[in-house]
């Protein structure tokens, strides 16, 4: 009995995981867009409603800069630097679609390359394994993770 996570399950979570860092990065640009050019748009306006020293212009535009990568860091970049575990990516999976309730977190957790490191059943491993490799492979990734979920920031930018 193999005690290992099956490819069909660690294929679907990888593709997961590829699917989730694009949308993140997408997600990124258009929101360093959208805060970009709104920044910079106050900016002008203010440079043209006030004189403003040379200094002055600089720093707001430094602080625009500023704003742009505050908002870029915490809309995506926080989410990127940090490249999620099986078991974390099993559960934006269970949450993505909840029909498979807690099932494939188990199996992910339960998964050993370790055939010592077992202390229970194999087989109960094994039929667990086949179950959510069965589930997952209904499932489709860009179902899960559509490109519609980025609408509002596509459309803004």
């Amino acid at each position: 009995m193999s005690t290992v996570l099956d490819p069909t399950v660690a294929n679907k979570l990888r593709h997961f995981g590829r699917r989730r860092f694009q949308l993140l990065v997408m997600r990124g640009i258009c929101a360093a867009i959208v805060t970009f050019l709104l920044c910079m748009a106050i900016v002008a306006l203010i440079d043209w409603y006030w004189v403003l020293t040379e200094e002055m212009r600089w720093s707001l535009s430094g602080a625009g800069y500023l704003v742009t990568f505050i908002v870029v860091w915490t809309t995506s970049l926080r989410k990127l630097v940090h490249l999620p575990a099986r078991e974390e990516i099993a559960t934006h999976v269970e949450a993505a679609a909840p029909g498979l309730r807690e099932n494939l977190l188990s199996a992910v957790e339960l998964a050993t390359d370790n055939p010592s490191a077992v202390h229970d059943s194999p087989v109960f491993r094994s039929l667990l394994q086949g179950k959510v490799a069965l589930q997952m492979a209904k499932i489709r990734i860009p179902k899960l993770l559509p490109i519609r979920l980025l609408a509002k920031w596509l459309v803004a930018a």
